[in-house]
């Protein structure tokens, strides 16, 4: 029987959407998954390279003052899942994930 994960801390801190690793995103590559993903709700090329840097909290709270892109509520789950797809094509998060 598989093993429950109920936080993303300690041994499965890895599966955290904050956990530093390199995300390429639509012609960028961001620190983390939560930096892709938060950059993915504006279309402005400008806007999107303020999320090559910083924290994942600071990302997530520059996302929440971004005005939406039109068809986020019909891309978000898509834009989660390619994010998600690049950050495990590093190796050894790939590794980590199949354990």
């Amino acid at each position: 029987m598989p093993k429950e994960i109920n936080s993303f801390k300690g041994e499965y801190s890895f599966l955290s959407n904050f956990k530093k690793c390199s995300v390429a995103f639509e012609g960028l590559t961001y620190p983390s998954v939560e930096h892709a993903f938060q950059a993915a709700k504006t279309l402005n090329s400008e806007k999107r390279l303020n999320f090559t840097k910083g924290s994942p909290v600071c990302a997530k709270a520059m996302g929440r003052r971004l005005k939406l892109r039109e068809d986020w509520e019909e891309i978000k789950d898509s834009v989660m899942y390619a994010c998600l797809k690049s950050k495990f094509q590093n190796a050894e998060m790939r590794e980590k994930l199949i354990a």
